[in-house]
Formats: C-alpha cells, structure tokens, sequence
C-alpha cells in the first residue's frame, strides 16, 4: 500500500525526517555495540502499535511502516550524523509545525527512542534494561531537540 507523506513538509523535508527516525533507533540501539534480537523487532512493533500524541509523527511512522524498504535505502545512501538529523528535525519541527505540534512531535521522537533503549537488557535478569550509555544518549537527543 503505497503511503503519502504530510504535504505540511515539502519531499526533501519529509525525507529528513524519516532518515531521523532511523537514525535515532539505530543510534540507541548500537550504542552498546551490537543490535540484539528485542532491539531488531521493536522498531516494527513501535510502528504497529505504540501510541504518540503528534499526528505528525504518527503519519511518519505509518508511512515508514508501510514504505520501510525504500526509505531504508534511502537512508543507507544518507551520510550524516545522529546529531545533525536531530539538527534537522528542530529546524524542520519549527519550520512548519506550531510551538505546540513541534514539541509533541519531538517528545515523541524522544518516546521511541526511550522504547528502543527499554527493549533489551544488559543481562538476563535486569531489573532496569536501560543502560548507562543509552541512557546518556537519550539525554542528548532530548536536549538536542530542545536547544533553540
């Protein structure tokens, strides 16, 4: 099934934002140095079933749903960093979206990030699955989104 981006962002825009949606999850979910089987399958299950409050955000994760092998080549072609994408995705946020729908996007940019980090654990019977190094990371892409 064939998606349509929101036509509030302009093809490269959108594009952009997509590319930082995967950067995020891979960012959070190679920081420890590997991928595990939970980290793999939650981007999936996040798209299927998660609920966020930005109907933005939420239109992206259905089109990346629904157009994953595409925007993933795309996002393989693209050579830019976890801080630049997030960079972009402010300057996009508040480019074209109200004070209010930028946040709520970007609150839930972070809330995919906090459920990739939550996905696995360090080891079999951890209490908290949240590692230290995730968690400085999920600090920063918060803070990145914030700074004005």
């Amino acid at each position: 099934m064939l998606q349509v981006r929101d036509e509030r962002f302009s093809a490269d825009e959108w594009q952009s934002l997509l590319d930082g949606v995967l950067r995020v999850y891979f960012g959070v979910a190679r920081i420890d140095g590997h991928i595990d089987v939970r980290e793999r399958s939650v981007l999936f299950d996040i798209m299927a079933d998660a609920e966020f409050d930005s109907p933005a955000f939420r239109g992206l994760l259905h089109y990346l749903e629904y157009e994953f092998p595409s925007v993933f080549a795309d996002y393989l072609q693209t050579e830019r960093s976890l801080r630049q994408s997030i960079t972009e995705i402010r300057a996009i946020l508040h480019g074209r979206l109200d004070d209010q729908e930028a946040a709520a996007f970007a609150d839930d940019l972070v809330k995919l990030a906090e459920l990739v980090a939550s996905a696995s654990s360090s080891h079999v019977f951890d209490d908290e699955n949240v590692s230290a190094p995730e968690a400085g990371l999920l600090e920063s892409i918060a803070e990145a989104l914030r700074t004005a």
